[in-house]
């Protein structure tokens, strides 16, 4: 048995939980013992767990715990670095004219804006702000689209004269690849251009896609 001075050895205090019948031992199980006064040798039949042991008259009786005290707390780590971005927006006022589109005939998309994204799933919202410069009685039939390489979604709304209008398109996308976001609006007017004046893209990257 190796001698001791002062607290009970770790290897020792593994011995003496099974010698015990302590079983599991818990936090806050106090174990005692008797010891040689001379040699400061641990009798091992004489453990106890939350109870008096029956020392001997040359014995001593000692008592630990199984946790040591907490030691002080350590130095604070450096920061890490910033993680990767989880969202991106843009906006920006374009002034773009959607010219009129003569009955009969369909116009082509005008570019508003746009955001680059790289690969991933996202919950994307567009906006476009739309002015009627006509003075027509028919309404402006506007559409606007939230498009990247991989689809996208559309908008329609209708703009009396000189009425402004803020369009809004939702939808989810799944980028396989860095990709390129964008918002375009073609006009349905024969009588009268319409104005976008504003734009905003919202683009949240999210671990999965539930439509419901």
């Amino acid at each position: 048995m190796k001698r001791m001075k002062g607290a009970l050895p770790a290897a020792l205090l593994g011995a003496a939980c099974g010698l015990g019948g302590a079983g599991q031992a818990l936090a806050q199980d106090v174990f005692r013992g008797c010891a040689d006064s001379a040699t400061h040798e641990l009798r091992p039949g004489s453990v106890e767990v939350n109870d008096l042991p029956a020392c001997k008259p040359r014995e001593t009786q000692h008592s630990w715990n199984q946790a040591g005290p907490q030691g002080p707390q350590g130095p604070q780590g450096l920061q890490g670095p910033a993680g990767p971005s989880a969202a991106w927006y843009r906006n920006g006022q374009p002034l773009v004219v959607l010219p009129v589109s003569p009955l009969g005939t369909t116009q082509p998309w005008s570019d508003v804006g746009a955001i680059d994204l790289p690969a991933g799933q996202y919950v994307i919202t567009g906006t476009a702000i739309l002015g009627n410069r006509s003075s027509a009685s028919d309404p402006a039939a506007v559409t606007c689209a939230l498009a990247s390489p991989y689809g996208g979604v559309t908008s329609d709304t209708a703009l009396y004269a000189h009425d402004t209008r803020t369009l809004v398109a939702t939808s989810g996308f799944d980028l396989p690849g860095p990709a390129q976001v964008q918002v375009k609006c073609r006009n349905a007017n024969p009588y009268g251009d319409v104005l976008v004046s504003n734009f905003t893209l919202v683009a949240i990257k999210v671990g999965s896609l539930v439509q419901q």
